[in-house]
């Protein structure tokens, strides 16, 4: 058990606060897809002794936006969950008029609101209020979308669903809750993405409103009911166009490495933090012929490593491709609450900008951005930096 002594100082703190207690960690540590927290009370367990002293600093744990008070041995460990040395700065952008980015949103969307919905809300209002050109465009890909998912029709997800035992099972699972009118709209979520490669632009941003990244072949996951991207991998493939796909998401999207793995004319790179995977896991040697090049970040990460490894990941992506597909996660920001990578908010733009040179120079005509991870309050602010520093570097945005 965690010593009583430390048991009581964040207890305390977090009556005095209305932060996380104790308690709360080690409730959160029993579920299955909160390993963050599962180390962090590991830590407190094995690493706490008598006369742990706490500091005066507030981290943040994850937990959206809540924090809990630190035991100074803590710090001084340099535990990965959290910034290393107190980052200095944190400086959410600001933007004024976004007229240069062409942005496609599907017609048909679903009524009811969920996590990613209502950050893909605040981005179209967002890009909107800041002059950004919307087109509003979709189409039904229940046929292309069963030629990745053998089940796509609502009740046979309702009675895989009730039998599975190993997956998504619960009907009103909060990630990824099974309502007819979300699964309906999500028929339509890739047809976005095929929208920006027809289009004119050769930079776009395509909001699906719906996620597919982390679905497999049978089975949802993380909000995700069907693999957009991998649908929109299959019918280029149709079309004999060799394309990259570049994965910021924070969390290993297992979904699209396991549906696309092996396929000739595509290339996916991923940079994510999981310590539940050896780095080398999902790297395969570009000789072998293997399509998968995924980076496993140190969780706790900060901005200037994360850029190190984009630099590295990025330079993969061979002359030839088509296009570009970036999977705009900004869950590696260091407060949100699903990532373990600690990026400053400044980063994002430069994020972008390497994104944008490095595909430009090499002689990469298209280039599209959707957003996927990341859903706090200043997440579509983030994601809007992360595709001004690409403008800027890509496309001659100002």
């Amino acid at each position: 058990m965690i010593k009583d002594n430390v048991n009581s100082i964040l207890l305390d703190y977090a009556s005095a606060q209305g932060v996380l207690s104790v308690d709360s960690i080690m409730k959160l540590a029993a579920l299955p897809d909160k390993s963050y927290f599962r180390a962090f009370s590991q830590f407190l367990e094995n690493n706490c002794g008598d006369g742990v002293e706490v500091s005066k600093g507030l981290l943040n744990i994850k937990s959206h936006g809540i924090g809990v008070l630190i035991p100074q041995k803590i710090i001084e460990s340099g535990l990965t969950m959290f910034p290393k040395g107190y980052l200095k700065e944190n400086n959410v952008p600001k933007h004024d008029d976004l007229s240069s980015f062409n942005v496609i949103i599907p017609k048909t969307r679903s009524y009811v609101e969920t996590f990613p919905s209502m950050t893909c809300s605040n981005l179209f209002i967002y890009l909107k209020e800041k002059n950004a050109k919307i087109i509003e465009s979709s189409f039904d890909m229940k046929k292309e979308i069963q030629e990745i998912h053998p089940v796509i029709d609502f009740a046979g997800l309702l009675l895989r669903r009730m039998t599975r035992e190993n997956a998504v099972q619960a009907i009103d699972n909060k990630r990824t809750p099974l309502i007819k009118d979300l699964v309906d709209a999500a028929y339509h979520s890739p047809s976005v993405l095929i929208e920006a490669f027809k289009s004119d632009k050769n930079f776009v941003i395509a909001i699906p409103f719906s996620p597919g990244n982390h679905a497999d072949k049978d089975h949802e996951r993380n909000f995700c009911y069907f693999n957009n991207e991998a649908v929109f991998v299959n019918e280029l493939l149709k079309m004999n166009k060799k394309i990259a796909l570049l994965d910021l998401t924070a969390n290993f999207a297992s979904g699209l490495v396991n549906l696309c793995i092996g396929k000739k004319d595509i290339i996916i790179i991923g940079i994510h933090a999981n310590p539940n995977l050896d780095p080398t896991t999902y790297r395969e040697n570009i000789e072998s012929k293997q399509n998968s090049f995924q980076f496993n970040l140190e969780p706790g990460s900060n901005g200037e490593e994360y850029i190190n490894v984009l630099q590295e990941a990025i330079d993969l992506i061979p002359q030839g491709i088509d296009v570009v597909l970036v999977i705009g996660s900004v869950n590696n920001y260091l407060f949100d609450s699903e990532g373990l990578l600690c990026v400053e908010a400044q980063y994002q733009r430069q994020i972008g900008n390497i994104i944008g040179s490095v595909v430009k120079g090499k002689g990469i005509k298209k280039l599209i951005i959707e957003p996927s991870a990341g859903f706090e309050n200043d997440s579509h602010i983030l994601f809007t930096d992360l595709c001004k520093g690409i403008d800027e570097e890509f496309n001659g945005g100002k």
